[in-house]
């Protein structure tokens, strides 16, 4: 309907009409831009908050001009005229000499001369070189003060005074409170990822003692700052470097050749013995298994984009292009950690339970598709429960129901999923549907209230009272005979089910009051529509209320596709779907990634194609650590 019809009806029901049309169309769009301002500018929790409604809104005025995030693939264009290109430098057969070396010693199996039964001596070396990388250390710095007395007196004690701290009383040495400022200002590693880092070496300490050792680090660095500060003003030129130091050292293979002395005095050939060389992770590449490890975490754990990488060994004098890195990983994923993934997709497809959902990633060079096309990484995960935790994602370049029935077959378990219809196509699987998904419609619509309250807030005091129950089941002990799915069936039943019923009489009650086309319209209609497979819960113990546990999961893939934005290639898209399903399995299981990474990429190369490889899955390394 036009906003003002000309002429306007003398009618008093047609302009009745009018102005209600135009009240409802008001109202929706109200909602529509609260909503928005509320995704820009408002907190991304889902937590119920008060708000002040007298708070002004931040004007923030135009964001055009914001540049762009730096990626992986994408080299910034430099104003002015074109330079010339220089050719990159590469170390092809040679490491550099500065690196510190160490050596394995690796012997033939029987020095005795297969010809006359003498044995051998040593007549010449082969010596290869490969780069590897020494992780950092936690350790512990003791300091001993001894006291000494004097046996003739016994009055007088003498001790060596304690030497200064950076923090008085503090438990943390210069050099770690160093690399705690380092990892954050320097590598751009947030506190939270630096404390979980830590915890992986066996050390807890809270993300709030991290930032106070940096508080104390930059009071420190005050006096040396106002003294550059004072001495930049009395200089006629200022020049800054920024320099990080990255350990690194080379491996050399050492094998001796040997020979028999009485064969070569006496026979015509001379056999010469010499052990075979270790098979490598990549065969020809100058990277150890720690190196490629130490690529991998980097990227994939820490987020770090492959051509920060390449900057960080260019600055430890082995440079290495980002294109080598990229390879690493590609190489690293098809050749060995392929392997661990299809095995990890059969323990997972005989799973009682699983979790499925889907996020967007973008590749640049895909067949007969644009750069700007979506495609998507299907995710998978084990329940909570699961004796042998598995997360695994699956790049493929759409939505289609055929990628999640290629990957899952003729699954006969419980599946987990959101109201996508592509999920509910695998016919033998039991469907539950995902309350967290319809609570959150039900947020969005209170978004879009500036005052609250309303129909939105009294959904969610519905979605509260059910989850405070989940809670609550969770600590039930089961009775005598019992299993805890069998527990928490029957505590369900009892306290959730009554809750599921009202919450249904108050939908039905409300849905033909609502506008269809607003945010509690959408929220009451996908609710409906989806309550067979919300309640299913309800029935067996082992099921889940909701996806959050494999949404979690996503969340570190979407943190890191923030770093990188997308990947070039599809065999690039596809590596990084097998390494961030072992490094999210291998976060599920509690195991450090590093370690396990320098174990498998160190084991596989030596175990043939159909060797069983059962004992190298995350869930079973923790064990043979144990062991």
């Amino acid at each position: 309907m036009p906003l003002r019809p000309d002429p306007l009806p003398q009618d008093a029901a047609q302009l009745t009409r009018i102005i209600l049309s135009l009240d409802e169309e008001n109202a929706d769009l109200k909602a529509r831009v609260a909503f928005l301002e509320g995704q820009l500018f408002g907190p991304k929790s889902e937590k119920m908050t008060a708000i002040d409604p007298t708070q002004a809104t931040l004007d923030l005025g135009d964001l055009s001009d914001i540049p762009e995030a730096a990626n992986d693939d994408v080299a910034p264009v430099a104003d002015g005229p074109k330079q010339e290109r220089r050719s990159p430098s590469r170390n092809i057969g040679r490491l550099p000499k500065h690196l510190p070396r160490y050596e394995e010693l690796i012997e033939p199996e029987s020095k005795i001369c297969p010809c006359c039964s003498f044995e051998l001596h040593c007549v010449g070396t082969d010596v290869s070189e490969a780069l590897d990388i020494v992780p950092a250390v936690v350790r512990v710095k003791r300091t001993i003060r001894p006291r000494y007395a004097c046996r003739a007196c016994e009055s007088v004690i003498v001790q060596a005074p304690a030497p200064a701290r950076v923090m008085d009383g503090g438990m943390v040495t210069t050099a770690f409170a160093a690399h705690v400022a380092v990892s954050k200002f320097a590598w751009h590693l947030p506190l939270h990822r630096q404390a979980q880092m830590l915890a992986s070496c066996g050390m807890v300490i809270d993300r709030g003692t991290l930032g106070a050792w940096v508080t104390r680090v930059a009071w420190w660095l005050g006096l040396l700052y106002d003294a550059l500060t004072d001495f930049i003003r009395s200089q006629p030129r200022v020049t800054e470097q920024l320099h990080i130091e990255v350990k690194a050292k080379v491996l050399q293979n050492v094998r001796f050749k040997y020979a028999c002395r009485h064969c070569d005095r006496t026979g015509i050939n001379t056999p010469v013995v010499l052990a075979p060389m270790p098979a490598q992770p990549l065969p020809g590449s100058i990277a150890t298994a720690s190196t490629l490890a130490f690529a991998l975490v980097h990227k994939y754990v820490d987020g770090t984009p492959l051509y920060r990488l390449a900057q960080a060994f260019e600055r430890a004098g082995v440079p290495v292009s980002r294109g080598a890195l990229g390879h690493w990983v590609i190489g690293s994923s098809e050749r060995h950690l392929s392997r661990i993934y299809d095995a990890l997709k059969l323990r997972l497809r005989s799973q009682p339970l699983i979790h499925g959902d889907e996020t967007t990633v973008q590749v640049l060079k895909e067949k007969d598709r644009e750069a700007t096309s979506t495609s998507f990484m299907w995710a998978y995960r084990s329940g909570e429960d699961s004796g042998e935790p598995i997360v695994l994602l699956d790049y493929r370049p759409g939505r289609g129901q055929i990628y999640p029935q290629a990957f899952l077959g003729d699954y006969r378990g419980i599946l987990m999923s959101d109201g996508y219809t592509a999920w509910r196509t695998l016919a033998g699987a039991t469907h539950i549907g995902c309350m967290a998904h319809s609570r959150r419609r039900f947020i969005d619509a209170l978004k879009t209230r500036k005052k609250g309250g309303g129909p939105p807030e009294q959904a969610l005091k519905f979605f509260e009272q059910l989850y405070r129950i989940e809670s609550q089941a969770e600590n039930e002990k089961p009775e005598v005979g019992e299993t805890q799915a069998d527990c928490i069936r029957r505590f369900r039943q009892q306290h959730s089910v009554p809750i599921l019923i009202a919450l249904k009489a108050w939908l039905d009650d409300i849905a033909p009051k609502v506008l269809p086309d607003s945010k509690i319209g959408d929220a009451v209609s996908y609710t409906l529509n989806q309550w067979e497979y919300l309640t299913r819960y309800t029935e067996d113990g082992r099921m889940s209320i909701d996806n959050n546990l494999l949404e979690r999961d996503i969340r570190i893939f979407a943190t890191g596709r923030k770093s990188w934005l997308f990947s070039d290639t599809v065999d690039g898209a596809r590596a990084s779907a097998v390494v961030y399903s072992i490094m999210l399995t291998c976060r599920a299981c509690g195991v450090e990634p590093l370690a396990y990474l320098r174990h498998v990429l160190s084991e596989l190369p030596q175990r043939a194609t159909d060797t069983d490889i059962t004992d190298l899955l995350p869930f079973n390394f923790t064990k043979a650590a144990a062991a």
